[in-house]
């Protein structure tokens, strides 16, 4: 008689995601449904990675069919199935049976615990595309403004990660308070040109935004400053007006020396207006940078703004 040796509980990504207690708040990605044209984009990276070769899953040989097998396998053991449901023929293969739950289930996490089933065996494998299907995968999560990526290992959710949670999230709130309109429809803006890999818009927007944070904290507070004032200049006005606290005393020259070698350098010499023929399109992880660092940054001018009577 055949037999399958027991199989360990499966640490699927849902039940690792209710586990973890989040804080709620505004966000600029979507979590609770994976849309049509998405969940067809993945099936077809999954069948165009796997093809139908023997390939290497760690210590074992597999081909799609036991790929399949497998997920099929962990999925109906975890949710205490029977068998998957799905409307299809008697006569299905089991990627059939597998696609097809995939792509008629109701329930957004067994898409989720799919995906992330399948990657990791993907990523053990020695598929010579794999780290092309990662990261379509992740580019497809993105442009679709999806908030989860692999890791390589794991299916993650963007709130879960440090700088998302918490410095991204705090400042969307703060910016979802009344007379911070400008900047908050400019910071998702810069979130929405990020996803669509717009890198060097993604960067001007993000700047904006800081900017427009200071100068919605001065009409707030009744502060002038002069017309067309750069950043620089909106800086030094919070200074005279003490929107910084004393005891920052020279660390505020970092603070400053920080906004013009970090995000102004980077928005400047990749996402500014005139950019030389020559120059190199602005990368993904100096757009990352550039969004981090003016949330950060409106954090900190916030946050002092509601010690300042």
């Amino acid at each position: 008689m055949w037999y399958r040796p027991a199989m360990p509980m499966y640490e699927t990504f849902s039940r690792r995601r209710d586990r973890a207690a989040k804080a709620q708040g505004p966000e600029v990605y979507v979590y609770d449904e994976l849309p049509e044209p998405l969940v067809n984009q993945i099936v077809r990276i999954c069948y165009e990675t796997m093809g139908y070769l023997s390939f290497q899953v760690g210590n074992s040989v597999m081909n799609a069919e036991g790929v399949w097998d497998h997920v099929e396998s962990v999925i109906i053991r975890e949710y205490g199935l029977k068998e998957l449901p799905g409307d299809h023929h008697v006569d299905a293969g089991v990627d059939e049976r597998v696609i097809g739950f995939f792509e008629q289930t109701e329930v957004n996490d067994h898409r989720l615990d799919a995906i992330e089933i399948i990657f990791r065996l993907i990523a053990k494998s020695n598929l010579a595309g794999k780290e092309d299907a990662i990261k379509e995968l992740n580019a497809r999560f993105k442009l679709a403004g999806i908030g989860y990526q692999f890791d390589g290992r794991d299916l993650i959710r963007l709130d879960s990660t440090v700088a998302h949670g918490e410095i991204v999230v705090p400042a969307l709130t703060l910016l979802g308070r009344k007379g911070f309109e400008k900047a908050d429809e400019q910071y998702r803006s810069a979130h929405k040109h990020y996803r669509h890999g717009e890198y060097p818009q993604a960067i001007t927007e993000a700047g904006k935004a800081f900017e427009s944070t200071l100068k919605a904290i001065y009409a707030l507070k009744g502060w002038t400053y002069p017309a067309g004032a750069a950043v620089s200049d909106l800086v030094k006005v919070g200074v005279k007006e003490g929107l910084f606290p004393d005891w920052l005393g020279n660390s505020l020259q970092t603070y400053v020396a920080m906004l013009k070698t970090g995000l102004l350098a980077v928005r400047n010499n990749s996402g500014a207006h005139g950019e030389a023929p020559d120059a190199k399109s602005a990368e993904d992880y100096l757009a990352r940078f550039a969004l981090h660092t003016s949330a950060a940054n409106i954090l900190l001018v916030a946050e002092a703004a509601d010690k300042v009577v």
